[in-house]
């Protein structure tokens, strides 16, 4: 077999770069960010010594763990209106 083309050998490299050290696959994420959020970033990862991977990936858990605890909240509001619309009662806890 011949030489690797350029093409070839940066798909290799893809392919090895996007699996961290512990093997998980990863999702490369390319975005431009405002200057200001850009500096932001970059003030977080030094005074924190995180990573900018690991300070997107928290951000982004944060985000979704705030949304899902809204998400259900409106799902218990939804149950309540529904029950008083309906003249149902709700059950109390342990019954």
């Amino acid at each position: 077999m011949g030489p690797m083309s350029t093409a070839e050998r940066q798909k290799r490299y893809r392919e090895r770069a996007l699996r961290d050290p512990d093997g998980t696959l990863l999702t490369r994420l390319q975005t431009m960010l405002s200057p200001t959020a850009a500096a932001d970033l970059s003030r977080i990862t030094m005074m924190t010594g995180q990573t900018r991977r690991l300070v997107v990936e928290t951000a982004l858990r944060e985000l979704a763990k705030g949304l899902r605890a809204e998400e259900t909240e409106r799902r218990a509001f939804d149950r309540v209106g529904e029950s008083i619309k309906s003249g149902r009662r709700l059950p109390r806890c342990g019954e």
